[in-house]
C-alpha cells in the first residue's frame, strides 16, 4: 500500500474560478467539489465538463474523489415525490460525470431532516434512495462513499448510529468520515474505527493535519485524506 494522499478540495473557492483554485493549490491530486461556478450538473447534462477535463489534463491533476453539490438535492423524501426523483436523477448523472473525469470515488454527504421528529421516516427514505444510487454507481464502475456531517449544515447522517443504520442495507457503499462532525457528535475516532474501520475509505480534515492522519493510521486507517484550504484573501482574484 502506498503513502496516504492529502487532497485539497475547491469548495471554499466557490467565489473564484476553478483555474484560480488550481493555480493556488499546486497539489497533483485534488478533491473536486462539483458545484457552480466550477462545474454545473443539471438535467440537461454538464455543459462545462470539456473545459474542466482540458484544465485538469493540462495541469496533470488527478481527482481523488468527486463530490456533487448536495444543497437542493435531498434524498430524504419518498420515492413518489418529484423532488426526490429529480435528486436521484441528478446524483445518477453526477456518477456518470465522475466517471468521465476519471474520479475513482464519488462522495456524498446527504442532506435532510429539516424538522425535529422527521428523522425516522426520512432515514428510511434516505436508505432506500441511496440503495438505488449505489446500484447506479456500481453499474458505472465507481464506488460510492457516504459521509457524515454537521446538524447546522443540514446533514442527514450526524452520528455513528445513523451511519450504521444507513449502511446496513448498503453493502456496496463505503464511508467518508468527517472528523469535525465526529467531534461534534461527542463520539470518538476509536468508536468509528472499531465499528466501521473496514468501510472507511476517505477521511475529511479541516486542514492538512498530519497529526490527525498519524493518529488514524495508528488506529488502522490506511486510506487517503481530503481537506479544505482556506479561501484566498478578499481581493486577490476573482472570475476570469
Amino acid at each position: 500500500m502506498g503513502a496516504a494522499e492529502f487532497a485539497p478540495d475547491n469548495k471554499r473557492y466557490s467565489e473564484y474560478s476553478l483555474s484560480f483554485f488550481l493555480e493556488k493549490e499546486r497539489s497533483p491530486v485534488i478533491a473536486l467539489w462539483a458545484g457552480a461556478p466550477h462545474l454545473h450538473v443539471d438535467r440537461y447534462g454538464c455543459p462545462g465538463i470539456d473545459g474542466v477535463e482540458k484544465m485538469l489534463r493540462k495541469d496533470g491533476r488527478r481527482i481523488l474523489c468527486y463530490q456533487p453539490e448536495a444543497y437542493g438535492y435531498s434524498l430524504c423524501g419518498t420515492a413518489e415525490s418529484p423532488f426526490t426523483e429529480a435528486a436521484l436523477e441528478y446524483y445518477q448523472r453526477s456518477a456518470r460525470v465522475a466517471v468521465r473525469l476519471s474520479a475513482p470515488l464519488m462522495e456524498l454527504k446527504p442532506l435532510g431532516f429539516l424538522r425535529d421528529g422527521d428523522e425516522g421516516w426520512q432515514e428510511d427514505c434516505l436508505r432506500d434512495n441511496l440503495k438505488k444510487l449505489a446500484k447506479e454507481c456500481e453499474n458505472q464502475g465507481i464506488p460510492l462513499a457516504v459521509g457524515n456531517g454537521l446538524r447546522e449544515e443540514g446533514a442527514a447522517i450526524r452520528d455513528l448510529g445513523a451511519m450504521k443504520r444507513i449502511l446496513k442495507e448498503l453493502p456496496e457503499a463505503g464511508v467518508s468520515l468527517n472528523l469535525k462532525a465526529l467531534s461534534a457528535s461527542g463520539e470518538t475516532e476509536e468508536e468509528w474505527m472499531e465499528a466501521l474501520g473496514n468501510r472507511i475509505v476517505l477521511v475529511r480534515l479541516e486542514t492538512r493535519d498530519a497529526k490527525a492522519a498519524e493518529r488514524l493510521s495508528q488506529l488502522g486507517y490506511g486510506g487517503d485524506f481530503v481537506y479544505s484550504p482556506p479561501c484566498p484573501e478578499e481581493g486577490e482574484a476573482a472570475y476570469e
